[in-house]
């Protein structure tokens, strides 16, 4: 069976991989910038530029890794106060994947960094998630609250995160809507986009919780649209 690869700063690397007849992991030359890690030493960021894994997606993930191998490595960093462990900066669906179906005897390859705090690693996550598979917009508002919450003013973290201070405005409203309302979009968090939370929060500001709630639930369920929101 084929061997994975990937292309790191100009350099082709061979990982090493499952061969998804027998599980067993297939000997290739991995790059000494890379090196295969026990996925249960691995700690969830503090900052996480994602905070819905659903189950199904865990899955897919897994396939394709148990099907063709893993095709990137993750990037973590050594853990400053748990000698031994690694804290994530990107690839913890890889992570859970391996975790959930055991892929490669529970080991997954990593490049570790060294110069990176926890804060840089989390950056670094959330620039490979927009290139690959974007969060959800409740993913990016939770992942924008925290880094206000950590003292960065909504214009820094705007500037950080590399959108306008315009459309930073929309991300934040979710932070503002009910419990129930959020509640609500976390059963469906494609179908709610900024755009929709922004509108959202200015109907509960004008008529109450209940008149948005209501509003949300006919939305998802496609009784009215983006426009009618607005209205």
């Amino acid at each position: 069976p084929p061997v994975s690869s990937s292309v790191q700063a100009g350099e082709q690397t061979h990982f090493r991989t499952v061969d998804k007849h027998s599980n067993n992991v297939l000997e290739a030359h991995i790059d000494s910038e890379y090196t295969l890690i026990d996925a249960g030493l691995i700690d969830q960021n503090s900052h996480p530029p994602r905070t819905i894994y659903l189950d199904e997606n865990i899955k897919i993930i897994a396939d394709s890794m148990i099907e063709s191998g893993q095709r990137d490595a993750i990037h973590v960093i050594p853990n400053p106060t748990k000698p031994g462990r690694f804290i994530i900066g990107d690839g913890w669906t890889r992570v859970l994947a391996t975790r959930s179906y055991n892929i490669n005897d529970n080991k997954v390859l990593a490049k570790i960094h060294t110069d990176l705090t926890e804060e840089q690693a989390s950056w670094l996550g959330y620039s490979q998630n927009k290139d690959r598979t974007p969060p959800t917009d409740l993913d990016l508002a939770a992942y924008y609250k925290g880094w206000n919450d950590k003292g960065m003013t909504w214009d820094e973290v705007a500037n950080r995160a590399g959108v306008s201070s315009a459309l930073m405005s929309y991300f934040a409203a979710f932070n503002r809507l009910d419990t129930d309302i959020l509640a609500l979009i976390k059963t469906s968090p494609q179908r709610f986009t900024a755009n929709a939370a922004y509108h959202l929060s200015r109907l509960q500001v004008q008529a109450g919780c209940d008149a948005a709630l209501n509003m949300a639930n006919r939305f998802l369920m496609n009784e009215q649209s983006i426009r009618q929101l607005k209205a």
